[in-house]
């Protein structure tokens, strides 16, 4: 059923709004001359390719009427007006009444400048749709294709993570975002401040055993548990409700289940364990599945945290799961609600 049509005095601060292409994206010729348009373009066709949607970016309506904010090259930038040409825009909201711009209190420094707040997240892109491509046109063997999924998520994040080390800050931005990650972020992090549940964006691919566990730690008000890295290597987390002490490595058969969970995958037939046969995603209300996935991440964090010691649970799994949220994604979100569609007027 289509959306209602909207106009831009509709929409409201904080409202999510996702851009579709009408027409599909060309790369600009000649080629080399454009190169930086034109990786853009890329992006957008492996996302259109990948998820078969035309929902290729993301933006938050900002303060000012038929004004947005957005992550985009080279900027994290506020634009005017919200339409684009050649895309329609569906605007969706936080449900219950809830003030939506509570979201834009968690953006970075804001440009009205073109030229400043660089760099914007080019490898970090990259990696995201690559990404998005596999989960969709992956290998026909869908037990080794569920199995190199759950090695690019793990692998992948501390890539981007180390890329993000490497690149210097500017104009006061933490790290590089893309368009959704940016949206996504700002959205999490409202429910994880507010406790409010009805801010979590609920899309494919967060709606998997991190997820879970945010709602979890969201509901108990857990804000204490900081994850700094370790300088002894057989240092564990003191908290006995959630963590066992059983030392583990990265290859041991309960991180490999903890994966195949934060993937939501059920496939659990190539791993033969106990502890792998019994955990089937999301089961994170239980204290074993619990367990598995925080040592997972407890094992991460010295890899990941390089640059806050003081990073909190809600922090990482928020920042994890933003790496890997496309626009596409945030299109079939299942928590907030569809306000209606903005169509392009020539």
């Amino acid at each position: 059923m289509e959306n209602e049509t909207i106009t831009p005095a509709d929409v409201l601060p904080g409202d999510l709004l996702l851009y579709s292409t009408l027409t599909e994206p060309e790369f600009i010729t000649p080629v080399m001359d454009n190169l930086k348009e034109n990786f853009g373009v890329l992006v957008d066709k492996l996302i259109i390719f990948s998820e078969n949607s035309n929902c290729t970016h993301a933006a938050l309506a900002y303060k000012e009427q038929n004004t947005c904010v957005e992550s985009t090259m080279p900027n994290v930038r506020e634009r005017s007006p919200i339409s684009i040409e050649g895309y329609k825009i569906d605007v969706q909201r936080v449900k219950n009444n809830a003030d939506g711009s509570i979201v834009l209190k968690y953006l970075p420094p804001v440009s009205k400048n073109s030229k400043e707040n660089e760099p914007y997240a080019y490898a970090q892109a990259t990696i995201a749709a690559l990404f998005c491509l596999f989960r969709m046109h992956g290998m026909e063997d869908s037990k080794l294709r569920n199995t190199v999924l759950v090695f690019l998520e793990l692998l992948s994040y501390p890539l981007i993570k180390y890329i993000d080390s490497k690149i210097s800050n500017f104009q006061g931005k933490e790290s590089a975002c893309f368009c959704s990650q940016l949206a996504f972020l700002c959205y999490e992090k409202a429910a994880a401040e507010t406790g409010n549940t009805d801010f979590l964006i609920k899309c494919p691919s967060t709606t998997k055993a991190g997820q879970t566990l945010l709602e979890w730690l969201i509901e108990r008000n857990i804000n204490e548990l900081t994850l700094a890295p370790k300088t002894d290597s057989n240092a564990s987390f003191t908290d006995n409700d959630l963590f066992e002490n059983k030392q583990l490595t990265l290859d041991s058969e309960e991180i490999f289940s903890a994966g195949l969970s934060i993937l939501r995958l059920k496939d659990n037939s190539f791993c033969n364990s106990e502890i792998c046969k019994n955990t089937q995603a999301p089961v994170l209300d239980t204290s074993k599945a619990t367990n598995m996935l925080l040592r997972l991440i407890e094992k991460l964090v010295p890899i990941l945290n390089t640059k806050n010691n003081n990073l909190t649970l809600k922090d990482w799994l928020i920042d994890f799961q933003s790496t890997f949220v496309m626009p596409c994604d945030l299109l079939k979100n299942s928590n907030l609600e569809t306000v209606g569609t903005i169509q392009y007027e020539q």
